[in-house]
This record gives C-alpha cells, structure tokens and sequence, in this order.
C-alpha cells in the first residue's frame, strides 16, 4: 500500500527498470524501488502456451557445431524458458519459430505487425501480450496506480534496440493511454548514482555484458565493445555441468533449479589457489549430491576463462588467443584491457580510478574482487604498470537510484522543453521548406535521455 499523499500525486514519475531477467518500479525521489522481483515469476501469467516454438538451427545463441554431447539436453532444458518468457529482450529473435498457419486470421488480434518477417511477428504479438499482462498486474494490483496521472522514465540498455523500445512504449500507450515516456541509458543512470562524472561502466547482464566509458557525462559511443560472457552463458555452463550430477535428470524445473543453486551456493574464488585442496567436496541441494567445484567452476570458466586455459597452455603452444575466442565471445579481462589502450593517455588514469561493476552477475560474491585482481594483473604485463596502480571500484547505489535521483531534478523537466523546441522548429522549418536549424552543442546541462 502507498501512503495518500503519495496516491493524490499527480506529476510524480514513475522510475521502471525493466531487464532481461529482473524488475524494479518505483517512485522518482525514493531511496529504493517500492517493488522489485524476477521476470520468470510471471510466467504463470503465460496460458495457454504461445504459438511459436523453440528454434535451434538458424539461431546465432547456439553453436551449430557444438563439441558438448550434453548440447542437445541443454536446449530441450531451455524450452520452457523461451515459450513462457522467463527471461525477455532475447538476444536473438530468431530463437522463435512461427507456428501460426497462413490464412488462420482467428487468433491474430494485433492490428499493425511492425515487420513482415514471421518470426518477428509472432513474437511481436506474444511479448506485448506478455508485457500488457504484466504492467497491469504492477500497476492496478500490486502499487495500485492511475497511470495517465503520472510520467514514466524506463532504463534502457545499449542493446536494447528499436524493436523492444517500440514494443514497450507501444503497449504503455495503447492499452494504459500513457503519453509520458522517456527512455535513459541504464550505465549513465548508474554513473549517476555515484556522484562522479566520469567512470568506466562494466555492465554484467543476462544476454550481453557491455563495457562503456563515459567522459564528463557525455558517452563515448564509438569505444563501446560488448562480449556474449554473461549471465546466460553462465546458465548453460551450469546445466552442462550439472547433467553428471545424481538424481538432477528427476528435477522437474531445472531453470529455477540452476538459478536458486547460483543464488544460495555460487561464488567466485577471489584467489583460486585457497580452494583448490577442497574441490572434491559435496554439498546437498534438493536431493542432489553436487561437487564443491561447480560452486565456482562454471562462473569461472565464463568470465574468466584466462585462468583455465594458463592452466592447460602446455597443451597449446602453438595455439594462438585470437583463435581460441570468437570476436563475440572475448573474454571480459582482454577487452576492457584493449578498451584502456584505445582511450587517449589523457584521461587514462581518470577511467581507470573510477570504475563501476554493476548488473546481476556482478553480485555474485567475489565477483568484484576477482576483476579488480585480474585486470591489475594484465594491465601490468601489458606494460601500463601506472594504469595497474590506479585501479579502484567506485561504489554506486544502482541505475535506479540514480534514475530516481535524475528524475526528481530539473534535468528531466529540462530535457523535455529543449526536445520540445526542437521538434517544433523542425515542424515550422519543413512547412516553410527552410533549412532546420541545428541544435545547440554547447549546453550546459549534458544530453542524459535517450530518444
């Protein structure tokens, strides 16, 4: 329940981090978000089943050729993850076949499909189902909110794309008839939350795990590098891990099983040379016997797969590192690495002392000093000894901390007027068939929304 001063509001802001895998909603101001759970708590919402099914072949989240014979388990085991959404904004659209037969126009009510490709058509139609089904059970049941009375900020991703924003802002204003909707970077947001205005942001999410600098508030869009090292691959690697384990083949969900396990028992060995004398050591978990390694085995070879090939590099010598990672799939080390090399020497040191780790993955315990501990150590054998000693995580309150805190200021409200003038000399200038005046680059107050 809401306070009635809170109720009778009505230019209050609604701050919505909507992630792959979690959800945050809140009031613009607060100090934490007034509701917070996980997407896959809403796929009872999911009835009946969508219309498309699970496809493996022309899907870039698979390899094709895969070296594992537990390959097939794993994507039968991740069925039901896509067909009832337990995780949203897929990596790759292709994952969903069409199901829906030509000419069958019964069960097709959404009116304007945003692209003739099947595939992205029907997932058009089942996501802002999913997504209506959602808001409204947030809004009316749980925080029991008026929508048009208040104004909605939503932290996007670099990866979110067009399709999902549209998708979103869409289902907001058709079936809730909101017209206040402002998209805002989620790594600017978390920058914000720390009070400096520069820091390099490394975003560990569900799908990608994104690294980007920012520079007195202003993005450097063109040294942004991203890698498929994230929370995903880390649920394979674990139902991978996991097939040899007794009594898992009679676990009914072995999604929430996975995640409950990475929850309660997954860590990372800030130094892996403590554990290794107690790796064959079983703990219990829903009737299952697991090994004490796959604690932090499975992360480790994600995130830090460095570690695991130092180990084996007698093995392959003659192996070089740029044939052993696709261009995707880099490990996180190297490319923020590569990432300070690329930064003008100037401003060098001020990135690397002001570096925030931030996303789902990043509070898995010794996460963070993990990092800290591998970058210093390959900073110093690339040679950047200065870089090495300057390294420090800044501690931010979180992207919607710090959306809450931008939300309740003027810059907002600022960004709307100036976007607001803009448009209108752009209406004034092509009906007058003029040129259309540029926009002022020397403001004082940074750009901070996206459009």
């Amino acid at each position: 329940m809401l306070p009635n001063d809170i109720k009778r509001s009505k230019k209050e802001t609604i701050v919505l981090k909507i992630g792959s895998r979690t959800l945050e909603i809140g009031l613009s101001g607060h100090p934490k978000p007034l509701y917070q759970c996980s997407i896959s708590q809403f796929s009872s919402l999911v009835n009946p089943p969508h219309q498309f099914e699970v496809n493996y072949e022309e899907s870039t989240m698979f390899d094709q050729e895969s070296k594992f014979q537990e390959e097939s388990q794993v994507k039968a085991q991740l069925n039901d993850e896509f067909r009832y959404f337990k995780s949203i904004f897929f990596r790759d659209r292709l994952i969903f076949k069409n199901n829906h037969k030509k000419g069958d126009t019964s069960k097709r009510e959404h009116e304007d499909q945003m692209n003739d490709n099947e595939f992205v058509g029907e997932l058009d139609y089942n996501l802002s189902v999913f997504l209506n089904r959602v808001i409204r059970w947030l809004f009316f049941k749980q925080l029991k909110l008026n929508l048009p009375s208040f104004k909605i900020l939503i932290l996007e991703n670099q990866f979110l794309g067009d399709f999902y924003k549209n998708l979103l802002s869409k289902c907001l204003q058709r079936y809730f008839n909101e017209r206040h909707v402002n998209f805002v970077s989620n790594s600017m947001m978390a920058l914000f939350a720390t009070g400096s205005p520069h820091a390099l942001v490394i975003d560990l999410g569900w799908n990608f795990t994104t690294i980007e600098p920012i520079f007195d508030y202003r993005l450097l869009r063109n040294q942004i590098i991203f890698t498929k090292r994230s929370g995903f691959e880390i649920h394979k690697q674990y139902l991978r891990s996991l097939q040899n384990v007794e009594n898992f083949e009679n676990v009914k969900n072995k999604f929430d099983f996975v995640e409950d396990f990475i929850i309660k028992f997954g860590y990372v060995r800030p130094d892996p040379a403590k554990d290794a004398p107690y790796e064959n050591e079983t703990i219990k978990f829903r009737k299952c016997q697991v090994i004490r390694k796959l604690q932090y085995e499975p992360i480790e070879s994600v995130l830090f797969p460095c570690h695991i090939s130092n180990n084996n590099k007698n093995n392959h010598e003659n192996e070089s590192d740029e044939d052993e990672f696709d261009l995707d799939e880099r490990p996180i080390i190297e490319l923020t690495v590569n990432l300070i090399k690329s930064l003008p020497i100037d401003i060098r040191s001020t990135m690397v002392s002001n570096m925030i780790i931030t996303g789902g993955v990043s509070k898995i315990p010794g996460m963070k000093l993990r990092f800290i501990r591998e970058l210093k150590q390959s900073l110093v054998e690339c040679g950047l000894h200065k870089c090495s000693d300057e390294v420090r995580s800044l501690k931010t309150l979180g992207s919607w901390c710090g959306a809450s805190l931008y939300s309740s200021t003027t810059l907002l409200r600022y960004e709307n007027d100036h976007r607001r003038k803009i448009s209108k000399s752009r209406v004034s200038s092509s009906s007058s068939n003029s040129r259309i005046p540029s926009e002022n680059k020397t403001s004082r107050i940074p750009s901070l929304t996206q459009k």
